[in-house]
């Protein structure tokens, strides 16, 4: 806001997604029409942030830049993750959960259904998971899987952050996803990882095949997890879209043409 008198060049990532269920799609929109140069990360992106834009000038599809190098890069062992972070090395679920910040008062709800299908959930198969982010009721969701994990140590183990490419070495090594990330939509299909994706928060991105979207449901949730767990081959042969190659080169070379 205070760049936009003085004529600042923005550059902007990830333009023309929604996210319904987060009200990050104001500020993104904001960014978007503030901004010169647009690096998207799918076509389906290009066309949506077309629209918004009035034109296509100065879009361009590059990947997503999370995935960059994804087909070159050293994941670090996963025995070796699980010995850093004191975690158990068993076949597992990993879980993400944020607070859905339209309509703030439902995650009270959403928080007692899921931590029933953890408990529940555990029962059948271990449990990973990474701490919600600080959105508004982030708090709500970081007590709740604390208590969890202690309560539940055997069995759901807590880490309040990976780093990028430990997390990769979790999808990796993870029996599949659950939970509301926008990871499980943009990266995990790259881990050929299936996805259950709860609730509305990532509502309105373009997805893959390896996307299993389900409301919050504590029945129809638990009934897809345990589907998954006891399925041997469970794992996505599809392709992901927000996957290109170069991305990262693809964008410095941009960046000086249009410097």
């Amino acid at each position: 806001q205070s760049g936009i008198p003085y004529e600042i060049k923005f550059v902007h990532f990830h333009g023309g997604e929604i996210s319904e269920g987060s009200i990050d799609d104001i500020y993104r929109n904001q960014i978007s029409l503030a901004s010169t140069l647009h690096f998207v990360a799918s076509l389906k992106n290009k066309r949506k942030l077309t629209k918004l834009l009035g034109s296509k000038d100065n879009i361009f599809n590059v990947g997503s830049l999370s995935l960059s190098k994804i087909d070159s890069i050293t994941i670090p062992d996963w025995k070796n993750v699980c010995a850093d972070f004191k975690i158990n090395n068993k076949t597992f679920v990993l879980v993400t959960f944020h607070p859905e910040t339209v309509g703030l008062g439902k995650n009270k709800i959403y928080i007692k259904i899921i931590k029933n299908i953890l408990i529940e959930l555990s029962n059948h198969i271990n449990i990973i998971i990474t701490q919600s982010n600080a959105d508004g009721g982030g708090s709500l969701y970081r007590d709740m899987f604390k208590k969890l994990s202690i309560q539940f140590k055997n069995k759901i183990d807590l880490v309040d952050s990976f780093g990028k490419y430990n997390y990769f070495s979790a999808l990796n090594n993870c029996k599949f996803l659950l939970g509301n990330s926008s990871s499980g939509i943009i990266e995990a299909a790259s881990f050929k990882k299936m996805v259950i994706n709860v609730g509305d928060r990532q509502k309105g991105r373009f997805r893959d095949k390896n996307i299993i979207d389900v409301e919050y449901n504590y029945k129809k949730i638990l009934d897809q997890c345990v589907k998954l767990a006891s399925n041997k081959n469970s794992n996505y042969l599809g392709k992901n879209m927000y996957h290109k190659k170069h991305t990262l080169k693809n964008v410095i070379k941009k960046l000086f043409i249009n410097e």
